[in-house]
Protein backbone atom coordinates (compact mmCIF):
# COMPACT_ATOMS: atom_id res chain seq x y z
CA UNK A 1 0.00 0.00 0.00
CA UNK A 2 1.37 3.53 -1.18
CA UNK A 3 0.61 6.62 0.56
CA UNK A 4 0.21 10.25 -0.17
CA UNK A 5 0.94 13.36 2.38
CA UNK A 6 -1.29 16.24 0.86
CA UNK A 7 -0.72 19.73 2.37
CA UNK A 8 -3.64 21.30 2.10
CA UNK A 9 -3.59 24.42 4.01
CA UNK A 10 -0.35 26.65 5.16
CA UNK A 11 -0.49 29.15 8.11
CA UNK A 12 2.41 31.44 9.33
CA UNK A 13 1.86 31.87 13.32
CA UNK A 14 4.63 33.84 13.91
CA UNK A 15 8.45 34.56 12.00
CA UNK A 16 9.25 30.68 12.80
CA UNK A 17 6.14 28.62 13.33
CA UNK A 18 3.88 27.77 10.52
CA UNK A 19 0.51 25.26 10.94
CA UNK A 20 0.22 22.89 7.77
CA UNK A 21 -3.09 21.10 7.11
CA UNK A 22 -2.47 17.75 5.74
CA UNK A 23 -4.47 14.53 4.86
CA UNK A 24 -2.61 11.08 3.97
CA UNK A 25 -4.10 9.72 0.86
CA UNK A 26 -3.59 5.67 0.36
CA UNK A 27 -3.32 3.69 -2.29
CA UNK A 28 -4.83 0.15 -1.96
CA UNK A 29 -4.97 -2.63 -4.80
CA UNK A 30 -8.19 -4.49 -5.22
CA UNK A 31 -8.29 -7.52 -7.05
CA UNK A 32 -11.31 -7.92 -9.21
CA UNK A 33 -13.19 -10.14 -11.73
CA UNK A 34 -12.64 -9.56 -14.88
CA UNK A 35 -16.49 -9.47 -15.76
CA UNK A 36 -16.66 -6.94 -12.40
CA UNK A 37 -14.21 -5.01 -14.10
CA UNK A 38 -15.64 -4.86 -18.00
CA UNK A 39 -18.99 -3.84 -16.09
CA UNK A 40 -16.94 -1.13 -13.96
CA UNK A 41 -15.46 0.17 -16.71
CA UNK A 42 -18.49 0.69 -18.92
CA UNK A 43 -20.66 2.40 -16.12
CA UNK A 44 -17.56 4.86 -15.66
CA UNK A 45 -17.54 5.49 -19.40
CA UNK A 46 -21.27 5.75 -19.63
CA UNK A 47 -21.23 8.54 -16.68
CA UNK A 48 -17.88 9.97 -17.93
CA UNK A 49 -15.99 9.35 -14.81
CA UNK A 50 -12.40 7.58 -14.07
CA UNK A 51 -12.98 4.55 -12.33
CA UNK A 52 -11.50 5.47 -9.55
CA UNK A 53 -13.94 8.40 -9.19
CA UNK A 54 -17.11 5.83 -9.70
CA UNK A 55 -15.70 3.39 -6.74
CA UNK A 56 -14.91 6.62 -4.44
CA UNK A 57 -18.43 7.73 -5.09
CA UNK A 58 -20.22 3.80 -4.21
CA UNK A 59 -17.57 3.74 -1.19
CA UNK A 60 -19.16 7.26 0.33
CA UNK A 61 -22.64 6.38 -0.36
CA UNK A 62 -22.28 3.41 1.43
CA UNK A 63 -20.04 4.91 4.43
CA UNK A 64 -23.66 7.10 4.72
CA UNK A 65 -26.11 4.53 5.65
CA UNK A 66 -26.35 2.90 9.06
CA UNK A 67 -24.28 0.17 10.29
CA UNK A 68 -27.03 -2.47 10.33
CA UNK A 69 -27.46 -1.46 6.35
CA UNK A 70 -23.41 -1.82 5.51
CA UNK A 71 -23.81 -5.03 7.56
CA UNK A 72 -26.59 -6.72 5.24
CA UNK A 73 -24.56 -5.35 1.93
CA UNK A 74 -21.53 -6.59 3.32
CA UNK A 75 -23.06 -10.31 3.93
CA UNK A 76 -25.32 -10.71 0.72
CA UNK A 77 -22.91 -9.71 -1.75
CA UNK A 78 -19.99 -10.29 0.26
CA UNK A 79 -18.10 -13.60 -1.13
CA UNK A 80 -17.40 -12.15 -4.64
CA UNK A 81 -16.05 -15.64 -6.75
CA UNK A 82 -12.58 -14.20 -8.14
CA UNK A 83 -12.17 -17.76 -10.68
CA UNK A 84 -11.71 -16.80 -14.30
CA UNK A 85 -9.16 -14.55 -13.84
CA UNK A 86 -8.70 -11.13 -12.07
CA UNK A 87 -7.75 -7.64 -12.58
CA UNK A 88 -6.43 -5.29 -9.89
CA UNK A 89 -7.36 -2.16 -9.70
CA UNK A 90 -5.93 0.41 -7.45
CA UNK A 91 -7.85 3.36 -5.47
CA UNK A 92 -6.23 6.12 -3.38
CA UNK A 93 -8.55 6.81 -0.50
CA UNK A 94 -8.21 9.33 2.39
CA UNK A 95 -7.08 7.90 5.62
CA UNK A 96 -10.33 8.47 7.26
CA UNK A 97 -11.95 6.67 4.89
CA UNK A 98 -9.71 3.54 4.92
CA UNK A 99 -10.24 3.17 8.80
CA UNK A 100 -14.46 3.25 8.38
CA UNK A 101 -14.14 0.14 5.52
CA UNK A 102 -11.54 -1.41 7.89
CA UNK A 103 -13.45 -1.00 11.40
CA UNK A 104 -16.67 -2.72 9.31
CA UNK A 105 -14.38 -5.45 8.05
CA UNK A 106 -13.23 -5.77 10.99
CA UNK A 107 -17.41 -6.33 12.24
CA UNK A 108 -18.40 -8.40 9.28
CA UNK A 109 -15.34 -10.88 9.85
CA UNK A 110 -13.71 -10.05 6.26
CA UNK A 111 -10.93 -8.54 4.09
CA UNK A 112 -11.34 -4.56 3.23
CA UNK A 113 -10.92 -5.58 -0.42
CA UNK A 114 -14.40 -8.04 0.33
CA UNK A 115 -15.70 -5.03 1.68
CA UNK A 116 -15.27 -2.91 -1.61
CA UNK A 117 -15.96 -5.75 -3.92
CA UNK A 118 -19.66 -6.15 -2.04
CA UNK A 119 -20.07 -2.07 -2.53
CA UNK A 120 -19.01 -2.42 -6.23
CA UNK A 121 -21.47 -5.66 -6.84
CA UNK A 122 -24.51 -3.83 -4.90
CA UNK A 123 -24.30 -0.91 -7.03
CA UNK A 124 -23.97 -2.22 -10.23
CA UNK A 125 -26.45 -4.52 -9.60
CA UNK A 126 -28.25 -1.32 -8.86
CA UNK A 127 -27.52 0.46 -11.56
CA UNK A 128 -28.15 -2.45 -14.11
CA UNK A 129 -31.82 -2.90 -12.73
CA UNK A 130 -32.66 0.79 -13.22
CA UNK A 131 -31.42 0.84 -16.70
Amino acid sequence: MNYHLNIKEIRKLSETEFELEVTYTFTTSVKLPKLLMEKLERIAKEQKVTKSDLIRGWIHSFLALNPAEQDVIVSTYGKVSLDGGVKVLGIRLVDEVLNELDEIARRNNVSRSDIIRSIMVFKIEGYEKAK
